[in-house]
């Protein structure tokens, strides 16, 4: 089997990646950063979710509890510090600083290895997902 590469946009930041058959594990993410984000986001709304629960509000407002003890004063009442200045902020012009086509001249590189990959690219992954089952879907045998 050659080795082939795989092109995907990322799911956070959209850019297009190039990734080798050594390196590709299935990544959805250009990179760690945007990987990292995404888990912070995705433990926030779990969070959140769990926060909705019975046993999350019951486990919320003993944490606060626990939290107004060790503060030891009073946190009702509290206002906010009145401003006389309005908020408005200035127009900004939103646009580009370069250009967003991009012209390859030389080879393409893995993002991950920055190897040199053929210049076939595969969108799919290597993994036969189309022989699997599909929930709710007759399984249809591929010819």
């Amino acid at each position: 089997m050659k080795p082939t590469s795989r092109l995907f946009s990322c799911l956070l930041c959209f850019s297009q990646t190039v990734i080798c058959s050594t390196c590709d594990r299935g990544q959805l993410y250009c990179s760690n950063a945007c990987s990292a984000f995404a888990r912070q986001q995705s433990c926030k709304r779990a969070g959140i979710r769990y926060q909705q629960t019975f046993k999350g509000k019951m486990n919320h407002a003993l944490r606060q509890r626990r939290y107004r003890e060790r503060l030891k004063q009073i946190v009702t009442h509290q206002g906010s510090i009145t401003s006389t200045e309005d908020g408005l902020l200035l127009p900004v012009e939103n646009k580009p600083e370069q250009s967003i086509e991009k012209q390859y001249d030389g080879p393409i590189k893995c993002s991950f290895c920055q190897n040199t990959v053929p210049l076939w690219l595969r969108s799919g992954f290597l993994g036969h997902s189309f022989l699997k089952k599909i929930p709710g879907l007759p399984y249809i045998r591929p010819p």
